[in-house]
């Protein structure tokens, strides 16, 4: 090279070379002096647009880009992970200022850089990153929920992909899907997992579809669609009622309850025990369901005095228990003790009474008056008590409608009214005597009968003697004696003479209303007519007498002579003529003639 072309070429240079360094320079010289070699000047490489990091979604197309400056054209070669690409399997432009990527995946995710080379050298670019993102996937949708009201309902979203963010929304008719915020109501609202917090029945998110959108940089992904149901919390609305009732009845106890999927068990406790599941049977049944039935309770029996309660299960709430409630079994109204006939004294009182079994028992007297028909009665000067279990009566006298009448009692009770038999009333007075005792005279042989008549009600008879002016003695029967406790006392045959004859007899009449005695009457017995000496024939002297004698015994005698003549029948004779004694024991006759 001549001087004045090195001068020329120092000229054009200096400009370029004076930021070169001194290496490099020292190597254009040395290109520059080369023997034949054509005087130019050549610029290094300078890479004047570094390439940029990109992030691209996987599948997608990566460039990555370099400018470089410099007077002889440079060559490229891009690297990854400081080794060379090659064009293919999805790489292009591996020795351009731009390399291509496409349908890039996690495995092309590296640091990329280009090599610059020109005469003058090799320049390297920056290292810039390539981040490969992988598009939003829901690998676990969120599921429906149901709670229970006033519980909080969690709806959960699992998802891949890289930088993913978390937006919940709310159905909100007709205006769509609105996005929710943390707050009074929702948690995680940004979050994979929703808490739709307190929810209530029947409020806004009772039944609200709630969606999950996933963003990442490569798009976004919405969830499944899911709905939040809010169920009443179990609760007893209506509690079962004790229940107090006949021992022949049925009865039912009853709930009734809000909830989901309820289901029911009644219970029972016996004297105070632990209470136990019941279950259908022959005297019970609807253990199950909201209505208890017991058909069979017997009054003192099982259930008697038990205590019932039901318990109410919810699928998806609580469970609640009602309160307990008593069965109470009343017996049957019935009378146990009925009145009793009675008879009672003019002026006194009289005390009907029954007793009776059952629940709440009432009391009510009436009365049946000469046969008719029963009627109340109330109390009164006569009666007392008439509406409890036992009735007094005071009763100045027989006369009137008590004397005979018949008394009942109605009891009605919780279960029943029951009627008692009928008692009859009897007023008595002191007895009176109506018909006086007489005297009795009859002869020997005969039978003597006393008779009294009285007054009064269930009367009662005793005969009494007195011998010789004694005092009165009660008589029994048997011998010669027979109802002596009766109206008529009869002494059969007593002898003349006897024990008896000439006694006193007399009658006690009594009651319990008092005594009375009859007046006395004396027996007389007469002894029968007999002839104890009979008169004897007599011959006499004409003009002579003759008596003929009787000797008699008898009371109150009477003596009657008769003759008979030539065998006629026998006549009277009176006294006269040689007649005189004929009325008496002895008759006589004074001097008969021969031819009289």
């Amino acid at each position: 090279m001549t001087l004045a072309r090195i001068d020329h070429f120092t000229a054009v240079c200096t400009r370029v070379l004076r930021a070169v360094p001194a290496f490099v320079l020292a190597t254009l010289l040395l290109v520059a002096m080369t023997p034949g070699a054509q005087a130019q000047c050549i610029v290094p490489v300078t890479i004047t647009t570094q390439p940029v990091a990109d992030v691209v979604c996987e599948g997608s197309t990566a460039t990555f880009t370099v400018v470089a400056s410099g007077n002889a054209a440079p060559t490229y070669q891009w690297q990854k992970n400081s080794v060379n690409l090659v064009n293919g399997s999805g790489v292009s432009g591996a020795t351009t200022p731009t390399l291509t990527l496409t349908n890039v995946n996690s495995a092309d995710a590296a640091d990329y850089r280009c090599r610059v080379t020109n005469p003058c050298g090799t320049v390297n670019s920056s290292t810039v990153a390539l981040d490969v993102t992988s598009p939003t996937v829901i690998t676990t949708q969120p599921v429906a929920q149901t709670v229970c009201d006033g519980g909080d309902a969690v709806f959960s979203v699992v998802a891949t992909g890289t930088g993913v963010t978390y937006q919940w929304a709310r159905a909100v008719p007709p205006n769509g899907f609105l996005n929710i915020n943390d707050g009074p109501g929702f948690s995680g609202t940004n979050t994979p997992t929703l808490t739709v917090l307190s929810a209530a029945d029947g409020g806004a998110n009772d039944g609200s579809t709630f969606r999950c959108r996933v963003f990442n940089p490569c798009g976004n992904v919405d969830a499944t669609l899911v709905t939040l149901t809010v169920n009443p919390v179990t609760a007893i609305t209506t509690q079962p009622v004790a229940q107090t009732v006949c021992d022949d009845d049925s009865p039912v106890f009853s709930i009734a309850a809000t909830g989901t999927g309820l289901t029911y068990q009644w219970q029972r406790s016996v004297s105070g025990g632990a209470f136990a599941s019941l279950s259908d049977g022959p005297s019970i049944s609807g253990t199950t369901t909201p209505t208890l039935t017991i058909t069979t309770v017997g009054d003192g029996g099982t259930n008697d005095g038990a205590s019932f309660r039901c318990r109410v299960f919810s699928t998806v709430c609580t469970t609640v228990t009602s309160s307990a409630v008593i069965l109470t079994v009343n017996p049957t109204t019935a009378i146990t003790t009925q009145p009793v006939s009675q008879t009672i004294c003019a002026g006194g009182n009289a005390l009907l009474s029954v007793a009776a079994v059952g629940s709440g028992l009432t009391y009510q007297w009436e009365r049946s008056v000469s046969g008719g028909a029963f009627a109340s009665i109330s109390n009164s000067a006569t009666f007392s008590g008439t509406m409890s279990a036992t009735l007094g009566i005071t009763v100045p006298s027989i006369d009137g409608d008590n004397d005979g009448a018949s008394f009942r009692c109605r009891v009605t009770g919780a279960c029943g009214v029951a009627t008692s038999s009928a008692a009859v009333l009897s007023i008595d007075s002191t007895p009176a005597i109506i018909s006086q005792v007489i005297d009795e005279t009859f002869c020997e042989g005969g039978d003597a009968v006393f008779r009294v008549t009285a007054r009064g009600g269930s009367l009662t008879y005793q005969w009494q003697q007195s011998v010789s002016g004694g005092a009165f003695t009660n008589m029994i029967n048997g011998g010669s004696i027979s109802g002596a406790t009766s109206d008529t006392l009869t002494i059969v045959a007593p002898p003349a003479g006897g024990t008896l004859d000439g006694a006193s007899f007399r009658c006690r009449v009594s009651n319990g209303c008092g005594n009375v005695n009859s007046n006395a009457a004396t027996l007389n017995v007469q002894a029968t007519t007999a002839i104890t000496t009979q008169p004897v024939s007599q011959t006499i002297c004409s003009g002579g007498s003759a008596s003929f004698s009787v000797t008699t015994t008898g009371a109150g005698l009477s003596h009657q002579w008769q003759r008979s003549v030539d065998g006629g029948a026998f006549a009277d004779i009176s006294n006269g003529g040689v007649f005189s004694g004929a009325a008496s024991p002895t008759l006589t006759l004074t001097a008969p003639s021969v031819a009289g």
